[in-house]
């Protein structure tokens, strides 16, 4: 063994791809053995801000330079032309919706999407990527949680993250994966800034028992607000700055589906068949519905 080495090597490959429960495992462990090695102290992190969010009372969300899910300045200005690509979007009518099949567990729809006059073509077997939105209740509880009930419009500049100017609302249903699955590691920077002991003590477990989270939390598919909420039996978390919320969690990425139509029979719309799952999980109220998925 080399003399130098500290702790052990981290192979997550042979934990069958939990890539980041196997980096938060070996992390843990590297930082017990380097302060051991080291004689060194642990004291509590402070939480600097990469950035600032700064409210500005003088615009509301109907102001016309405020972003409400457009993804670019010329979708604001209402300038749509192309090259059309992920970073500039075509905003395509959805010209039909059909539900072909409806169940208990899952529902199969059909979609038909315009594209005349944009330029875009396709071939058969391609996919088409989609950006999502959160859903209305979702954002309404996430901004809730965190002490932002009541202020979906207001306006807040993100500096120096980017010149753009968003409401708390945008921000949530546009910008953040708010239903993406909860992080321990991200769980562990909210610890301090939990409403009451109880609900510190309940997330830092959840964020360093790495059993105890999976049966609280993982095994329920629950989202970062749930979490929170099921943490402090509900009482809101006022003190969690917002620009944490943006540093700790994923952005909306655009979702990939496989297009159903034939390019030589109908060149100028895609149709794309999905199917929504709805699972009914022991112990939560209500069921889970993950992310649809293609089907041809």
């Amino acid at each position: 063994m080399d003399r130098n080495r500290v702790g052990v090597d981290g192979r997550p490959a042979e934990l069958g791809g939990a890539l980041e429960e196997a980096f938060i495992g070996w992390k843990d462990g590297m930082w017990a053995a380097r302060a051991n090695d080291m004689a060194l102290h642990q004291r509590e992190a402070v939480y600097k801000p990469v950035f600032d969010v700064v409210k500005d009372p003088g615009l509301t969300g109907a102001s016309p330079e405020v972003y409400t899910g457009e993804p670019n300045d010329m979708h604001l200005k209402r300038v749509i032309k192309g090259p059309f690509n992920a970073q500039n979007p075509y905003i395509a009518p959805v010209t039909q919706s059909m539900e072909l099949l409806s169940g208990t567990s899952r529902n199969c729809l059909h979609l038909g999407i315009d594209i005349r006059g944009s330029g875009l073509t396709y071939q058969t077997g391609d996919h088409i990527a989609i950006w999502p939105m959160n859903a209305t209740n979702e954002v309404d509880e996430f901004l809730r949680i965190v002490g932002l009930e009541g202020h979906n419009n207001t306006v807040v500049h993100i500096e120096p993250l980017d010149s753009t100017t968003n409401t708390f609302d945008s921000i949530a249903r546009h910008r953040l994966e708010i239903c993406a699955p909860v992080s321990r590691q991200f769980l562990s920077r909210l610890t301090s800034f939990a409403p009451n002991e109880a609900a510190e003590a309940e997330v830092s477990k959840l964020a360093y028992d790495k059993t105890y989270f999976h049966e609280k939390v993982g095994k329920m598919q629950y989202n970062l607000s749930r979490t929170l909420s099921v943490a402090s039996g509900g009482e809101k978390w006022t003190k969690v700055p917002f620009s944490l919320l943006i540093e700790g969690l994923p952005k909306v990425q655009p979702r990939y589906y496989s297009i159903s139509s034939s390019s030589l029979v109908q060149p100028d719309r895609i149709s794309v068949t999905a199917v929504v799952e709805s699972q009914v999980i022991s112990g939560r109220t209500d069921p889970f519905k993950g992310v649809a998925t293609s089907s041809h």
